[in-house]
């Protein structure tokens, strides 16, 4: 099953349902060409790691994948960079060993993404044995659900199946998986609590994201200031990773229903609009300009930082936004978004 058709240049917009139009008017009336340099941005990043990393391609057992905001493309293309490569076994002519799958991860991290405007630029790519792991969707110290990690990725090279195969297996233990979406939703609230004190608690320490009286996102990664990633921005990519999850789980959907939902989180909104399954179309429309905003403003404190130098990157929010988000955020009943 493939993606949903996305690019406005090839739809009729006269076709498209009434709330996805609506849906993008709303978008559109944001700041469009700092949310589309952005997405660029990410864009060209994973375009010139394809380039550099297409002989995978021809490897049956290997699959290098962006998860994160690298394969929402919202990463702006600035920042650290988390890569991840998938490998299984396989006999095959075409096909890594184990110990060669290390060496190419090593290979990848070790190479990485050259940006001459940048100060610095991490990369860091991961292996996974996909059938030597218990579950495809833990993650962390604290063991948290992550089905986005694998169903929010986006392919940069590599074997499609494998890829694929990985995407429908992480669904299908979210579907099974006893207490997952209980726990998934209770580090939506999580998020949502930092979205709305401004503060975020990591290891017993509290870390100012958001100075609520003056009205600025702070942007430190040294310091764990991370501006909006750890409110708004995660409180909503989860929120929207549990609706998902939770309406296949209601409506006894095959876990094959995820290779169809497309890893960005504006063409997540678009998806929902598309397939009907919206029920209050007011919050959505809600959450989805929020989250734009809450975008642009975390791509102004990235770019600040990681080309300009400005450390800590402050960027002044509209005097309206953080009590907006906070109403959202609150009207929000997880599990009632979709039907």
């Amino acid at each position: 099953m493939e993606y949903l058709e996305m690019d406005l240049a090839r739809l009729d917009l006269f076709s498209l349902p009434d709330l996805e139009n609506e849906l993008l008017a709303h978008l559109f009336q944001q700041a469009p060409h700092l949310a589309f340099l952005g997405m660029a941005g990410s864009q060209v990043e994973l375009s010139l790691l394809r380039t550099a990393w297409l002989p995978l391609d021809k490897v049956s057992n290997l699959a290098l994948i962006a998860p994160g905001s690298a394969g929402r493309f919202e990463g702006a293309g600035v920042g650290d960079l988390d890569l991840m490569l998938l490998w299984r076994e396989d006999s095959g002519p075409e096909a890594a060993s184990r110990e060669r799958a290390e060496n190419v991860a090593g290979e990848i991290s070790a190479a990485g993404v050259k940006n001459p405007f940048m100060n610095a630029q991490s990369c860091q790519c991961s292996l996974l044995a996909v059938d030597e792991v218990k579950s495809l969707v833990l993650y962390g110290r604290a063991k948290a659900p992550f089905p986005d990690r694998l169903t929010g990725a986006v392919l940069i090279a590599g074997s499609p199946i494998l890829f694929a195969d990985a995407r429908e297996r992480a669904a299908a233990e979210m579907l099974e998986g006893k207490g997952l979406l209980k726990k998934l939703k209770d580090d939506v609230k999580v998020h949502r609590k930092t979205a709305t004190t401004g503060v975020l608690r990591f290891k017993g320490v509290d870390y100012v994201q958001v100075d609520l009286k003056e009205h600025e996102a702070i942007y430190n990664p040294e310091v764990n200031q991370s501006g909006l990633k750890y409110g708004p921005l995660r409180c909503i990519q989860r929120g929207l990773e549990f609706e998902f999850h939770s309406y296949l789980s209601r409506n006894g959907c095959d876990a094959s229903e995820v290779l169809s939902f497309n890893p960005g989180t504006e063409e997540r909104f678009r998806f929902f609009a598309r397939k009907g399954w919206v029920k209050d179309e007011d919050l959505f429309l809600s959450l989805a300009v929020l989250y734009q905003q809450s975008l642009i403003y975390q791509a102004q404190l990235k770019i600040e930082c990681h080309f300009r130098g400005e450390v800590p990157a402050i960027t002044r929010l509209n005097d309206s936004f953080l009590p907006v988000a906070e109403e959202t955020l609150r009207d929000w009943s997880l599990g009632e978004l979709l039907n």
